[in-house]
């Protein structure tokens, strides 16, 4: 998918793609209402009439063409007009002009330009030369006095239509990186100018003089090519993709960044709003467009460490999330605020367990500290571990916590400050976890073996052997399987088939692993900063999301299924709220 647009009244969208078709939607049912398969090239941009009667479309074809919304028939083809394809086309708002930019091969090579063509007879009212490159953005002001226009030859230009002058120019050819323009657009009030592109910022200009106002670096926003930007209807906002695949949106006065929304798997291609300013569409390589719900951003990131979090469970209630680290304290979390609202008595930690009513919370370094979560008062320490305790697990079956470290792994009740029992003698173990129904503690190794522990005879019964360390461990409810992560390797173990299925595609570290609490979906979180969904019956990645900023430590989810919580190597938490997705059939809408 690439071109979008949204009729005025807002009860129309069109899409353009990439099979060279035009797919008109009705916005409620976002059922198909008319499809146009007349163009020879890719659909690049799409643009309605003020009147909502007609629809602009330019394609890689070298064509700008107009057609009638309700018999979706050609009104009028602008072949003759253009040498190249069409890099973007849009109407006035008085409906009367159509800006179309394009470029072609002169006696001095490379000429971009913007043509302001007549929307009714399609004759030329002006011709703006831009620069030695393709001409890639146009828009109109809102008076349709003046033309704007961006360049892959680094410009932004304000045209005044009726003299043919160049009010102004923002030239950033003398910048020592490239900073081709992919996107602008103009507000609403005709105050500001907004545009992103190739280097991955985004730039706020004075429309009345072309002054830089303020940028957005790559390191506050997108990591890739900026594609497409665009204003709110009221112009208060805007909302920015890229091909780091997350829609952002931003305030207009200052640039600060109010919500992102993750969940394409590939790059970000355009975006149009809903004429209501509640609603975001986005189309994406992965060949579908997405809904956005900006009251319903379906994520919260806050910052919950300087150093970690190492690890952070989330309480059985879906209130709290405990990000143990390095930072000498610890707090817990509220998964609705994302502020720190109970402050425990600790100091740096590397594991961490709920008990299963949620009243306990255990962590470890190189002792296991109990606490009582409604105080956050430490009511037991348990000594006994000589190395530090990376595996921690609870299980309420026995009611018992289980860590390992020291080559050994013990288990502990919330009364005793010795282990309840120990288990002696294997070989470097990383992490712990229980079987579901407590008959069973899995103890993952640096030598990529999964020892198997009896909890009745507290001696290993069996191993399983993966090709690389074993960085963490989860288990799914149902007690049907077991995954360990490591070397970019992902091994989910089968217990009823008796096999074992490595999960190709992380190209890093693997620390973050977790089944969801009632479907057959395991999720993995990696230092290659991807989240990869897996359908765990089949062994098949389903949805990978990217555009993090860090690499990817923990990952867990909220009991009820309906919230997954994510940790960067940086500090930030991400709770995204999880849905199913709705589409209808031979339709690419994702909500």
């Amino acid at each position: 998918m690439v071109g979008i647009a949204v009729s005025k009244d807002g009860n129309l969208l069109a899409t353009g793609s990439a099979d060279n078709s035009i797919i008109i939607w009705d916005t409620d049912t976002y059922q198909q209402v008319k499809k146009i398969e007349l163009h020879k090239g890719q659909i690049t941009t799409l643009d309605f009439s003020p009147d909502g009667k007609s629809l602009v479309s330019g394609s890689t074809d070298k064509s700008l063409r107009l057609w009638d919304i309700v018999t979706g028939n050609e009104i009028r083809n602008y072949n003759n007009e253009f040498k190249q394809g069409i890099y973007q086309c849009r109407f006035s708002n008085d409906g009367k002009m159509l800006g179309v930019v394009s470029w072609e091969r002169g006696p001095n090579g490379v000429q971009g330009f913007a043509k302001i063509l007549d929307a009714q007879s399609g004759a030329l009212i002006k011709r703006f030369d831009t620069d030695d490159h393709p001409a890639s953005a146009v828009k109109f002001s809102a008076d349709n006095k003046k033309l704007y226009t961006g360049t892959w030859g680094f410009q932004i230009k304000q045209h005044d239509i009726a003299s043919g002058n160049t009010d102004w120019n923002y030239d950033m050819r003398e910048f020592d990186y490239y900073t081709a323009v992919q996107t602008m657009d103009i507000s609403p009030d005709n105050k500001y100018v907004v545009q992103g592109g190739k280097d991955n910022k985004i730039r706020m200009l004075n429309a009345t003089d072309g002054k830089l106002m303020y940028e957005i670096e790559s390191w506050q926003g997108h990591k890739e090519w900026v594609n497409g930007i665009r204003f709110s209807p009221d112009g208060s906002q805007f909302a920015s993709v890229s091909d780091d695949g997350l829609l952002k949106v931003w305030e207009t006065s200052s640039g600060k960044n109010l919500l992102t929304f993750r969940g394409h798997i590939a790059g970000l291609n355009q975006l149009a709003w809903h004429p209501d300013g509640k609603r975001i569409y986005t189309t994406s390589a992965d060949n579908t467009v997405k809904i956005w719900d900006i009251n319903q951003p379906g994520e919260l990131a806050f910052t919950a460490s300087v150093v970690g979090p190492w690890n952070a469970p989330v309480s059985p209630d879906g209130k709290w999330m405990a990000p143990v680290n390095s930072d000498k304290y610890l707090a817990l979390y509220s998964l609705n605020t994302g502020k720190p609202e109970i402050f425990l008595d600790s100091l740096s930690a590397f594991a961490a367990v709920f008990s299963a009513d949620g009243q306990y919370l255990a962590t470890g370094y190189r002792q296991i500290n109990i606490y009582h979560t409604n105080t956050g008062k430490k009511i037991l320490a348990g000594k006994g571990h000589t190395g530090v305790i990376y595996g921690m697990d609870y299980n309420s079956k026995l009611n018992l916590f289980v860590t390992t470290a020291d080559n050994t792994v013990r288990v502990w009740n919330t009364t005793d400050t010795a282990a309840y029992k120990t288990v002696s003698n294997i070989k470097s173990p990383f992490t712990v976890k229980f079987s579901p129904d407590g008959k069973n503690i899995y103890a993952g190794c640096a030598d990529g073996k999964v020892k198997i522990i009896s909890s009745t005879s507290w001696v290993v019964i069996d191993s399983l052997q993966s090709g690389t360390t074993i960085f963490n461990m989860a288990a799914s409810n149902d007690g049907k399987y077991l995954l360990t992560s490591g070397n970019a390797e992902v091994i989910l173990w089968d217990f009823k088939k008796k096999k074992s299925i490595s999960l190709a595609g992380h190209t890093k570290w693997v620390y973050g692993c977790a089944f969801h609490p009632t479907l057959p979906i395991a999720v993995t979180a990696s230092y290659d900063r991807t989240l990869r969904f897996w359908d765990v019956e089949k062994g098949v990645n389903t949805l990978t999301l990217f555009g993090f900023d860090h690499e990817l430590y923990t990952v867990a989810f909220s009991k009820d299924g309906k919230r997954l919580i994510i940790t960067e190597t940086g500090g930030l938490a991400h709770i995204l709220n999880l849905y199913l997705p709705v589409s209808k059939p031979d339709s690419p809408f994702v909500k």
